[in-house]
């Protein structure tokens, strides 16, 4: 179960390094066309925000709405796009209208990453949810005695964060400098191709747990189900993360436009929310 935990922790790294590789490499892509104002590198973290909002809603989907073959089937088709829009876009004949940079910034970004960015933000919630129906399904079975317990996978969410923040320390300092934007790009189709394999080999190993669909009844033990939540409580929730989401947009525009108008500046407060994150859900309490 060990190697099995670290092939999870090892595939749900890489998605997140990619993930925030692929951000600055695609800001730097919009910088000859539209610069480098604080408009355009708040618009750059909106799409951000609100792509790995939509990964999250479709690895949601999967895991509530599809069995095991359907989630592992729509994952590697979604990987397989994201390759293919990566290699299409290692130089495409990019065009933004100066009249509507907001806009331009949105759709440019749509047309270079979108799917990409949307596959490796489902990537963690999805394979964080096949680990604990995985290991659910493994206990039950080697200890039919006593009643499983899903593996709590908050461990690995904090994985993800630290991938994320080490891809975003490293691109300024050692990948941008050293390579170009087609280098980039290529090397890009290479960790996604190795995600795939990875991910393909997770996908073997749960092949025969009948437990990744998730229902309430397969959690008994819950405790969101225990604590009889209600509508206001998951409402405030949501608004709660909005507002983290919030004020790092306020934050970053404040930085980029009072503070310097500098390139990849909007770095340093995105590896701040990162880090409250690692520390949030490191630990077990």
């Amino acid at each position: 179960m060990r190697a099995a935990t670290i092939l999870y922790a090892v595939a749900i790294f890489l998605s997140s390094c990619l993930l925030f590789l692929v951000e600055p490499m695609a800001g730097k892509r919009l910088l000859p066309l539209l610069g480098g104002s604080a408009a355009v590198w708040t618009a750059c973290l909106v799409f951000f925000q609100s792509a790995l909002l939509l990964g999250y809603l479709v690895a949601h989907g999967l895991i509530t709405r599809a069995g095991s073959r359907a989630q592992a089937i729509a994952y590697v088709a979604l990987l397989v796009a994201s390759i293919a829009q990566l290699m299409h876009g290692i130089s495409p004949d990019l065009r933004a209208n100066p009249a509507h940079p907001i806009a331009s910034v949105l759709w440019l970004l749509t047309l270079l990453i979108g799917i990409p960015f949307v596959t490796l933000s489902a990537t963690s919630p999805l394979l964080q949810a096949w680990y604990s129906r995985w290991s659910l399904h493994r206990r039950a079975t080697l200890n039919t005695a006593a009643p499983a317990v899903p593996a709590q996978p908050y461990k690995l969410f904090a994985i993800s964060n630290v991938g994320s923040m080490s891809a975003l320390i490293l691109y300024p300092w050692l990948i941008e400098p050293k390579s170009s934007l087609t280098g980039q790009a290529t090397g890009l189709v290479v960790g996604f191709s190795v995600l795939a394999v990875l991910v393909a080999a997770i996908a073997y190993s749960v092949r025969s747990a009948p437990l990744l669909h998730a229902t309430t009844a397969e959690f008994p033990d819950d405790p969101i189900e225990a604590m009889h939540t209600t509508t206001s409580d998951r409402v405030l929730w949501v608004l709660l993360a909005a507002c983290a989401s919030l004020l790092l947009s306020a934050v970053t525009n404040h930085l980029s436009q009072n503070v310097a108008t500098i390139p990849l500046l909007w770095v340093s407060p995105l590896i701040a929310y990162l880090l409250s994150f690692v520390v949030a859900f490191s630990g077990g309490r």
